[in-house]
């Protein structure tokens, strides 16, 4: 019998390669994930797990085979899923496997933000140590938490701010009503957030609708000694307006772990932007979150193997919800 083959375009814990191993699986390693060395493979396997690379139909329509795409990770943005779906193909992903570590990167963007520590490292490595007289951080204790998006992420970045350092939470969600998290204020309205927050940071899914989510109208709204942290996806923000507020001293600065022109095209204005925190999509790139996300992808792969459902598996309209 033809064993069950697994295509992996980037690399992935060896948790993951140990379980196709005990199953007997036949695992395809690719050098790159580009599409053309995708191409010579993909008509000839029963899985794809899948990092950070793109699937849209054109690879779909010659996955001849393919039962499962399994995400290695929270978002699918870069899966055409109902494409996917209507060919009969489960498509998985793992949305608990790294919520800590975006979580506690997102803290830690906020914390660099608070502390100036850009400032203060350009400083001491331009040999100017007294520097430090004249940037003066802030405390986030009693400071605004203002949350875009209240999921997974959302939750545990409120929960480490207001137990971790005394901060006050308030969130903007229109698909939650009610919170079991009575240290989290629910606003109506995400303006009503943007006037109010010290620090927002958002977390919601990219796509047509939350495109540049927040551009020159929502900053517009934002207190001139706030600042934004973004550990979503690019597209949700508008980096030039985000550029525009920061050099006009509209906005008191931004981090961010993703860019709209990732991982080529990235707007170079960023690069000499003091007040700009900038990380390279490293979030949920933990030695604990990769493990775990390579076994729940792993095991999920198996269980449509040996025909059994899948956990987490977009196909269900009320996961998808």
């Amino acid at each position: 019998m033809e064993k069950f083959k697994v295509l992996i375009p980037l690399p992935v814990s060896q948790e993951a390669l140990d379980i196709f191993e005990q199953h007997q699986c036949t695992v395809i390693s690719l050098s790159n994930d580009f599409e053309e060395e995708i191409e010579k493979y993909i008509e000839d396997v029963d899985a794809v797990l899948l990092r950070t690379t793109n699937f849209k139909q054109p690879l779909i329509d010659k996955a001849k085979k393919l039962k499962i795409i399994a995400r290695h990770g929270v978002g699918f943005d870069q899966i055409d899923v109902d494409y996917a779906i209507s060919k009969g193909i489960k498509v998985c992903y793992a949305p608990l496997s790294n919520i800590n570590s975006v979580a506690e990167h997102t803290v830690m963007l906020m914390m660099t933000l608070a502390k100036r520590v850009n400032e203060g490292q350009n400083a001491v490595r331009s040999n100017q140590f007294n520097k430090r007289n004249g940037m003066l951080g802030i405390e986030l204790k009693n400071k605004t938490l203002g949350l875009i998006g209240l999921g997974n992420i959302g939750k545990l970045v409120a929960q480490k701010c207001h137990f971790g350092f005394g901060m006050n939470v308030i969130a903007y969600d229109p698909y939650v009503k009610n919170l079991e998290e009575d240290y989290i204020q629910l606003v109506d309205s995400m303006e009503t957030l943007l006037n109010s927050a010290d620090f927002i940071s958002i977390h919601v899914p990219y796509m047509p609708s939350t495109h540049h989510l927040i551009s020159e109208q929502q900053l517009a709204l934002m207190k001139p000694n706030a600042y934004l942290i973004n550990a979503a996806r690019g597209g949700i923000i508008d980096e030039q307006a985000v550029i525009n507020a920061i050099q006009d001293g509209r906005i008191a600065g931004a981090a961010l772990d993703v860019f709209e022109g990732e991982p080529f095209d990235i707007n170079e204005k960023w690069y000499s932007i003091e007040q700009a925190v900038l990380t390279p999509h490293v979030a949920a790139l933990t030695i604990d979150a990769m493990k775990d996300m390579a076994i729940v992808t792993a095991t999920q792969i198996v269980d449509v193997k040996n025909g059994k459902e899948p956990s987490f598996c977009l196909n269900d309209q009320a996961v998808r919800r």
